[in-house]
């Protein structure tokens, strides 16, 4: 990697290592709230304005705020604490406090930080090593990613963007859409650089994000080759 990339292989290489210093082996050991309790890390849930979590460390204890918009939604607060026990692991000598926003949890425009700390996150809750062989064979689709979010009680949306950025070897796109424009987009970097979208383009009615879309209600991960 150059200068200024993020040092993902160094964020996945801390995320196992945590995993493995606690001795956790199966999906359903991956308790985060147990692990940052041993870090010295209190949990809560709080309104927060301009972010979805936030980090505070105050010399060897910390707080991970988590706003109450996304605690609604387990799977949504368990990757952000994930998120911020990257940054905690990460980035101590970077800065005592931290605020992400949606953006940052997705990948989406984000400085190197915030990529480094959600390839923690993927790896420390969807451990490459726990992830059956069969489902990294499967062919591109929704059922691996059902079966990603499954086993490792994350959301749809998590599982997809592990599945397309990081375990397929398809030439595959996931798209997040409202049925008729793309809202943002991840791509399989090895195997896919050539597919490109633009903010708002219009989905084609002959691909399978437009196909999927208007055969289903709200916002849904949908894993294209077209």
């Amino acid at each position: 990697m150059t200068n200024g990339d993020p040092k993902k292989f160094v964020a996945v290489a801390h995320a196992s290592k945590l995993l493995e210093t606690f001795g956790i082996c199966r999906p359903d050991e991956i308790c985060l709230e147990d692990i940052a309790s041993v870090l010295g890390i209190v949990i809560e849930t709080r309104p927060l304005k301009a972010a979805d979590a936030h980090l505070l460390r105050v010399g060897d204890s910390g707080t991970i705020t988590i706003s109450e918009k996304i605690a609604v939604d387990p799977c949504r607060a368990r990757f952000a604490i994930a998120h911020e026990l990257g940054h905690w692991i990460l980035h101590k000598d970077k800065s005592q406090h931290f605020l992400c926003t949606t953006e940052d949890l997705r990948d989406y425009k984000s400085s190197p930080l915030e990529l480094e700390a959600n390839a923690f996150a993927a790896e420390l809750l969807m451990p490459r090593r726990m992830i059956p062989g069969r489902i990294l064979k499967m062919d591109p689709g929704l059922e691996p990613v059902r079966q990603i979010a499954d086993i490792f009680n994350v959301s749809l949306t998590a599982a997809a963007v592990r599945w397309v950025s990081e375990l397929s070897d398809h030439p595959v796109m996931m798209v997040i859409s409202d049925g008729t424009e793309s809202h943002w987009w991840r791509h399989n970097e090895k195997r896919a650089k050539t597919l490109r979208l633009q903010s708002r383009q219009r989905l084609a009615t002959e691909t399978c994000a437009h196909a999927w879309a208007h055969n289903c209600l709200g916002s849904t991960p949908v894993l294209s080759t077209s």
